[in-house]
């Protein structure tokens, strides 16, 4: 590049052709010598990961392996010894020094890999014992046998020896001279309950056991194996048949005090549902090609064979049961439903490719505890999508479980009942939930949930701009959380005309807090407790197991949960719960930044509290002039006092006058510690054993549901030409400008032809100019093109 006066002169195309060939050359030799650096390193940490597991299987020095071997004149010895000891023998294959010993075992896999023989020098490997052993007699002739496991009598039989120690060879056959497999070891009655007990439990732990049993120190990856062959045992003995079903039913209803529901559907209904699903395939096909090649539905295509109404059992002709659903509500249910808040949250997990047993939809309903611990309330597994009718089913269930007479109801201001006007059922407003609380629930509150209804508001308000969406969105979740109606009403004044005739739709009980016929005392107010107990479902395998599997499995966490809130509620020693002590802490932190203003200094009877958002406003608090047992959180008119906690204008009277050491007397009795251990105290949870559910009888005439509804809202009835989405292109990296057009000016395959012509020289001068440009945002940036234009 040639300098003149002190400037510097823009390269022509051909020069900055050339160096963008010389710098992606470069690039591509540093990118081979990088990666052919790796693949060195990957080989190096291969081979010394061997040694180190060779290391720790057969020890520095080598030490022999015992089996006892009662029948036997000598002990069987897996490996070798000392030098010394492996020329008394007779061995000599073996060499002397570690590296060499490695060495000599990596050809020795290879060549038996080679030639289909079995390995040697390992103790067990893929079914395959190699041992060698001493006769008593020590005439120095080794004997080497090798043994596989058969597959039909599960028992180690001899495939190679030498002729006159067949004797011998058989003699440890029948002595039962084997290791423990995997299997063996996995099935163990303590390794079970090590598992059971904590199915996160380190597989480092099981070793000293397996050591106890197996003679020798197992290594990390065999202990590792050996916990997946228990989880599998244990997930296996909930791996419920379907015909189990109705037994399974009977046995909670009858003994464990379980609410149950199990749906079947006949032969008629398959067959609609089938012609359902080939109408739905055949419109989404009718999408993918040409509107002159599309064709009608014709239902007598759809093939029908596999669908029947009668099953033949012993002569007889029964009808054939298509498994629908199955709901259950806990027999604790209806024990917390009396002490828990009257608020519930709805939800449904998908489960169709989980597993590959795996289908329908698991809808659960769960509570808060006085410490917010999630409680299961009831739980369906149906076998399609969520519907209408399918939450239709797992209301029902719920309101016939914690249905109760009105004279032993008690105290209605302090029971939830799960179907009255103090109870607030959350929902997300989706795939027939609504509709189904309108049908059965129709005293209680339908509360619609703010994060949902927030992100339909994003779409729903069109028309107005982006600046005036986040306004209307902020102003509706202040109006959520307002605790007084004329603050709400004073929120919602401000909103834009579309906002209002979108949220004027609903009636406002069902999305503001102020306007319900009692305040809760629960902070958490959405559906997420509902999509956090699926997500826990997940974690502990619900959701990878058969439809009675995922009943099993939803009870015996909620009873392994029972069972531990029970535990940290009885060694609670703080007259809060955890987390509402937590709460206390915020607001008592946050209340000192507030002023108080005593209308007489000696009694302290009531305060004046300044707002920090306006100071003009005053908040007149009254405190009692002693505190005395089952106290309540001071009245304020901000409205935050009906939480249970107090407000921060009245935390900060508290504070002022008793101390803050003395805040937690002013919570609400249903939160404090005392309520939490009545709330838990002999709540059990009974389930059936493993014993119990195996020994269940089949019915043979269910079967599983061949043909399920498609997805609600689709097909559409008249589908149009199917539009191309740019997603389906994936993300593009978005480059600028200039440096597009600088990439886009030096990879041009043929240079620029100089031209008389006006248009010509027109786009060679604009190519210049666009060149100039992006020079000097190429020289700021210091661009290193690794860029590939094939």
């Amino acid at each position: 590049m040639e300098e003149k006066d002190g400037e510097s002169k823009a390269p022509t195309i051909e020069e900055l052709r050339a160096q963008f060939e010389l710098t992606k050359k470069k690039n591509e030799d540093s990118m081979r010598a990088d990666r052919n650096e790796r693949k060195r390193k990957y080989a190096e940490e291969v081979e010394q990961k061997s040694r180190n597991a060779f290391a720790l299987e057969h020890g520095k020095k080598w030490k022999p392996l015992l089996i006892n071997a009662p029948q036997l004149q000598l002990p069987l010895v897996v490996g070798s010894g000392s030098k010394k000891k492996r020329e008394k023998n007779g061995i000599s294959v073996v060499p002397t020094t570690f590296d060499t010993r490695w060495q000599a075992e990596q050809d020795t896999r290879a060549r038996n890999a080679k030639e289909k023989r079995l390995m040697v020098f390992t103790e067990m490997k893929h079914d395959s014992l190699v041992a060698v052993c001493k006769f008593k007699d020590d005439t120095g002739c080794p004997y080497c046998a090798h043994f596989r496991r058969s597959a039909e009598t599960n028992r180690f039989e001899l495939k190679k020896y030498e002729p006159h120690h067949n004797e011998c060879a058989q003699k440890a056959i029948d002595s039962g001279m084997v290791p423990y497999k995997t299997e063996q070891l996995a099935h163990m009655k303590e390794v079970l309950d090590m598992v059971d007990e904590d199915t996160k439990v380190k597989s480092r732990v099981l070793i000293p056991v397996l050591q106890r049993v197996c003679g020798f120190v197992p290594t990390p990856e065999k202990a590792a194996c050996v916990k997946r062959g228990a989880l599998e045992k244990l997930k296996g003995d909930l791996h419920l048949k379907l015909q189990q079903l109705p037994a399974l039913v009977d046995l909670l209803k009858e003994k464990y005090n379980c609410t149950c529901d199990l749906h079947f559907s006949n032969g008629e209904t398959m067959r609609k549902n089938r012609i359902e699903c080939a109408r739905y395939e055949h419109d989404q096909y009718q999408k993918s090609i040409a509107e002159d090649e599309r064709a009608p539905f014709d239902p007598s295509s759809v093939d029908l064979s596999d669908i029947r109404d009668t099953i033949e059992i012993d002569g007889q002709q029964l009808p054939a049961k298509y498994y629908e659903s199955m709901s259950v509500v806990p027999s604790t249910a209806k024990d917390f439903i009396r002490c828990m808040e009257p608020y519930v949250a709805s939800d449904g997990a998908h489960l169709e490719g989980k597993s590959g047993d795996s289908f329908g939809t698991l809808l659960s309903t769960v509570g808060y505890s006085t410490n917010r611990d999630l409680i299961l309330v009831g739980a369906t597994h149906v076998a399609q999508n969520e519907s209408e009718d399918s939450w239709t089913r797992h209301h029902l269930c719920l309101k016939r479980a914690c249905a109760v007479d009105d004279d032993d109801a008690g105290d209605l201001d302090f029971i939830s009942w799960i179907d009255r006007s103090s109870t607030i059922h959350s929902t997300d407003g989706e795939k027939g939930l609504v509709p189904a609380l309108r049908k059965t629930m129709q005293n209680a509150v339908h509360y619609r949930d703010p994060n949902h209804l927030e992100k339909n508001m994003q779409t729903a308000l069109s028309g107005i701009s982006r600046a005036q969406k986040a306004i209307d969105i902020a102003c509706y979740k202040s109006a959520v959380e307002a605790r007084t109606t004329s603050k709400v009403n004073s929120i919602l004044s401000g909103l834009s005309p579309q906002a209002q005739n979108y949220l004027g739709v609903y009636e406002k009980k069902q999305l503001y807090q102020a306007f319900w016929p009692r305040q809760l005392l629960l902070k958490i107010k959405t559906t997420q407790g509902a999509e956090a107990k699926n997500s826990a479902d997940n974690a502990n395998g619900v959701r990878a197991t058969s439809p009675a599997s995922i009943i099993m499995a939803a009870l015996k966490a909620e009873q392994k949960k029972i069972a531990r809130d029970a535990v940290a509620s009885n060694r609670c020693a703080s007259p809060l719960p955890p987390r509402i002590e937590s709460d206390v802490a915020e607001v008592a932190k946050k209340a000192e930044n507030y002023y108080v203003q005593w209308e007489n200094l000696e009694t302290k009877r009531i305060a004046s509290v300044r707002s920090q958002r306006n100071p003009a406003i005053k908040y007149d608090i009254r405190l009692p002039s002693s505190i005395t047992p089952n106290m309540m959180p001071p009245i304020c008119p901000c409205g935050y006092h009906t939480s249970g906690i107090p407000c921060y204008h009245g935390a900060a009277a508290i504070s002022d006058k008793f101390g803050v050491n003395r805040l937690y007397e002013f919570v609400h009795p249903n939160l404090r510690a005392s309520f939490w251990k009545e709330e838990y105290k002999d709540m059990q949870l009974d389930l059936p054993s493993t014993a119990e559910i195996d020994a269940l009888p089949a019915d043979p005439t269910i079967c599983f549901p061949v043909a399920l509804l498609p997805p609600k809202g689709r097909p559409s009835k008249n589908p149009g030409k199917r539009l191309h989405s740019s997603r389906e292109d994936g993300t593009k990296v978005k480059k600028p400008r200039c440096c597009a057009v600088f990439v886009r000016l030096i990879a041009t395959p043929k240079p620029i032809v100089h031209s008389n012509n006006f248009s010509a020289r027109r786009i060679q001068a604009q190519q210049q100019e666009l060149l100039m440009q992006c020079w000097n945002c190429v020289k700021r940036m210091k661009v290193k093109m690794k860029i590939n234009f094939n």
